[in-house]
Order: C-alpha cells, then sequence, then structure tokens
C-alpha cells in the first residue's frame, strides 16, 4: 500500500550506513520518503547514492543543524507536495524503528477521519 497523503522526512548529516536499509525498509513499506543532507562532506556521497534509490534526497552545501534541515525540508514539502497532509519525522540512525512510525502513521488518520 502505498501512503500517498504523508511524507516521512529524515534529516542526516554525516549518516552511517543503516540509512540505506531504513529508508529501503520505510519504502517498501509504502511511505514516500525526503531525506535531507544537511551539508554532509563528500565523503558521504555513495551513501546518499544509495538513498536516492529509495527517497528523494535533497541537499546543501554547508552543515545547518537538524533544526535548519527539518525546516528547509517542511518547507519543501509545503511548495512541492500539495496533497501531503501529514509529515512525519525520523532520525536517519534508525532510532525509530519502522513499527514505531507505522503506529503514528495510523494513529494520525485515525484522528483525522
Amino acid at each position: 500500500m502505498i501512503h500517498e497523503d504523508v511524507i516521512i522526512l529524515i534529516p542526516s548529516y554525516e549518516p552511517e550506513e543503516n540509512i540505506i536499509f531504513l529508508t529501503k525498509q520505510l519504502s517498501e513499506e509504502g511511505y514516500p520518503l525526503l531525506v535531507i543532507n544537511d551539508g554532509s562532506s563528500r565523503n558521504y556521497d555513495a551513501i546518499f547514492d544509495e538513498v536516492e534509490k529509495y527517497a528523494k534526497v535533497i541537499s546543501y552545501d554547508k552543515n545547518k543543524g537538524k533544526g535548519y534541515a527539518l525546516k528547509y525540508g517542511i518547507n519543501h514539502i509545503r511548495k512541492n507536495c500539495p496533497n501531503v497532509n501529514y509529515v512525519i519525522t525520523a532520525d536517519g540512525d534508525g532510532q525509530h524503528s519502522i513499527k514505531d512510525i507505522g503506529k503514528v502513521y495510523h494513529k494520525l488518520t485515525e484522528t483525522n477521519e
């Protein structure tokens, strides 16, 4: 099932490889994903290239912090994704499980019926 009314927003600065597995799993669950590359060095390009198989990745050159990355992502969603009603934020390190992200999504949609 594709969830067209939500985007999972993942700010990321110099991520470990587990972000690849997280985005792959979320994509397989039908969640659209937006990953913000928060000014990571070029050493992380290969990881972001892999993530792009499962998520849209947008970047800027200089690290500006998680708060800025979240605002940047939300502004991008507002301008470019008119059918999205929900934005769920998650960390790229796997801190938030796929199961928990699903629970948040279902809770959001059940309270807005």
